[in-house]
């Protein structure tokens, strides 16, 4: 078992390794990011007034919610998607949300108890 400062350094090593930020707290993090860290703070697990509201017509006729983010927000996610997210390797286990792959819908029913289910 690594010593805590050994393993803290070892931990650093492997972000920058993979080219991700290092950040101690939420002060380092805005700096990075360049924005305050009023802003983090502003959308560190608050919803309200985050996203905003609207229903479109789907082909049934029916409405779909869509809850799309503040420009600032939406900002604040394609930073951590460019600079974080992109960086990560993918499961390969994984099946959705791969970069420049055509995904082709199988549709498979399964007969469970006398009820069909269709898995996509």
């Amino acid at each position: 078992m690594l010593h805590p400062i050994s393993e803290m350094k070892t931990n650093i090593s492997l972000l920058r390794l993979i080219d991700l930020p290092v950040f101690w707290d939420v002060y380092e993090l805005a700096q990075i990011i360049h924005v305050t860290p009023g802003i983090l703070r502003k959308y560190n697990g608050q919803s309200a007034n985050t996203y905003t509201r609207f229903y479109i017509n789907k082909s049934d006729g029916s409405k779909r919610l869509i809850q799309a983010p503040v420009r600032e927000l939406k900002g604040l996610q394609a930073w951590v998607l460019r600079n974080i997210l992109d960086k990560l390797t993918i499961s390969p286990y994984a099946t959705a949300y791969r970069k420049k792959r055509v995904y082709q819908i199988t549709l498979r029913p399964i007969v469970i108890i006398d009820i069909l289910f269709v898995l996509i």
